[in-house]
């Protein structure tokens, strides 16, 4: 779907003193029995890439699970490709009474997590089958388990198995129990070849720096503050673009995310007299960004612009998270089938998705 500007020059009503947007950026928040004891995930020490592809539709899932954790979405990725293959739904029956859902928790583990999930139910516990239900609660199981096998490392310094990883540990945990853990390296059969094959899945990396602080840090992925401003509006919107369409939605991000508060279509001494005088239509953002000073080049950044000109009219979209590996999250309008509708992908990627990145948050 492309992204229009507006098809001749139009009046625009009190350009010279539009006023920044001042937009409050919150968070959605889940119901407070989140809040409880165990729900709020410390800062990652450790990341990681993995060998496993994961499906697009599941990646969201695995982000989830690494957000209410601190534990890396590509351990996540590898646990859930050896557990259910990325099926939601999938479940396990055996003597304890069978293990549900994208980690395979059991009964007992989902009712120290979930709040409407108790030991005495029977049936499919609530919510365990919901993928991302299942990602949220679940990394919140992982990282109550891992604190107790760092607790038992600590407890048991000369042990054998308090020489192996804390992911390494906590593999061992979920698969067999603690008290096999204890036994490392005298393991079931069973565990070994599982704990092999996460090893194999993920290989565990140092963290980078943390980023500056900016609209990523803010928790912005999937937060629409646009349409609070747009109210359903169509036509022309306050910034000489169309409302609803990619170009107005990230004309509104700059001017309340990074430090351009007066962007607007003819920003910076533009005209109508020509198309390459204005912003105009997404596809030409990346040649009219350098004419005005703005730094273009192919290294994502949050807070940046994310471009390509690859159809009648070209894309754009507000860059909100950036990964390890170079990929990096995105909110966006106008995107697929939906028209002039709000959305977000994670892991975008340029070359694959997009051709430039315009550096508005510099």
């Amino acid at each position: 779907m492309g992204c229009l500007l507006p098809a001749l020059p139009i009046i625009l009503l009190g350009l010279a003193v539009i006023l920044p947007l001042m937009i409050s950026v919150g968070t959605s928040v889940k119901a407070s029995s989140d809040a409880s004891p165990g729900s709020s995930a410390p800062p990652r020490t450790v990341c990681g890439t993995s060998s496993v592809k994961v499906p697009e539709y599941a990646v969201a899932w695995m982000n989830e699970a690494e957000k209410t954790s601190g534990i890396p979405a590509a351990w996540f990725a590898a646990i859930t490709d050896r557990e259910s293959d990325f099926r939601p739904h999938l479940f396990a029956d055996d003597e304890n009474g069978g293990t549900w859902g994208l980690f395979q928790i059991n009964r007992e583990e989902w009712a120290s997590v979930h709040p409407d999930a108790t030991t005495e139910q029977t049936g499919t516990p609530p919510g365990i089958t919901d993928p991302m239900t299942h990602a949220h609660y679940g990394g919140i199981y992982f990282k109550n388990r891992l604190a107790v096998v760092q607790k038992l490392k600590a407890d048991n310094p000369d042990a054998a198995f308090a020489q192996l990883s804390d992911l390494d540990a906590l593999v061992v945990a979920h698969n067999s129990g603690e008290g096999n853990l204890k036994k490392y390296p005298k393991l079931p059969k069973i565990t070994r070849e599982y704990l092999a094959e996460i090893q194999a899945a993920y290989n565990p990396q140092p963290c980078s720096a943390p980023a500056p602080p900016g609209p990523g840090s803010s928790g912005l992925f999937g937060v629409d503050d646009y349409a609070a401003v747009r109210r359903g509006r169509e036509g022309v919107d306050d910034w000489a673009f169309f409302w609803g369409e990619c170009v107005s939605y990230v004309a509104f991000a700059i001017r309340t995310y990074t430090p351009h508060k007066d962007f607007h279509n003819l920003w910076r001494g533009g005209n109508w007299n020509h198309e390459a005088n204005h912003f105009g239509n997404a596809k030409a953002w990346d040649e009219r960004a350098r004419a005005v000073g703005i730094r273009v080049d192919t290294t994502p950044a949050v807070g940046a612009v994310a471009q390509h000109s690859r159809n009648k009219h070209g894309h754009v979209a507000f860059i909100v998270a950036v990964h390890d590996d170079g990929t990096f999250d995105i909110n966006e309008y106008n995107h697929g089938h939906e028209r002039h509708k709000f959305g977000t992908r994670t892991r975008v990627s340029i070359g694959k998705d997009f051709d430039a990145i315009l550096h508005f948050e510099e």
